[in-house]
């Protein structure tokens, strides 16, 4: 995949429903594969692509940040959570660092914009659990988002 070869590539769109483009599956599915390649990769907007559950959770696997995250029409599922919450170490080149504060980080403490629109596996409690992990949001879209939701947010 000539995508591996983007080194310094930060952020990645996909759109399915496409003749022109490769199946969400096969795509997600090579661009997971290790070794790790996009190491600055931070953004991905995902729209109506169909692609197995594990696949997605894979490639968040291997991110060492995620500023921006759009789903659109997309599998948006528990093991993408769990993969957004989990506490890891984070890789700096070869190296793994610890975060600002010498702890383990969850990628969600990254997330900024987190879109979530017409995802039908999402759930209230999924976008309760989103708000509550994210820090450092500053934007929050989405069309799925009930008042109750916002609102009453466990703290």
């Amino acid at each position: 995949m000539i995508l591996k070869r983007c080194r310094n590539l930060e952020t990645l769109k996909y759109t399915g429903d496409s003749t022109l483009c490769a199946p969400a599956s096969k795509f997600l599915g090579a661009l997971s594969a290790d070794p790790w390649v996009l190491p600055q990769l931070g953004s991905l907007y995902l729209s109506f692509t169909d692609f197995q559950d594990e696949n997605l959770p894979a490639i968040l696997k291997q991110m060492n940040r995620l500023n921006t995250v759009k789903a659109t029409g997309t599998p948006f599922s528990p093991l993408l959570f769990h993969e957004l919450a989990k506490d890891r170490w984070f890789q700096t080149g070869e190296v793994a660092t610890k975060g600002a504060n010498g702890q383990k980080q969850r990628l969600c403490d990254f997330v900024e914009t987190p879109w979530i629109d017409m995802c039908l596996d999402i759930t209230s409690t999924m976008i309760q659990t989103l708000l509550e992990s994210c820090p450092n949001m500053n934007t929050f879209i989405s069309s799925q988002a009930k008042v109750i939701d916002v609102v009453f947010c466990r703290e």
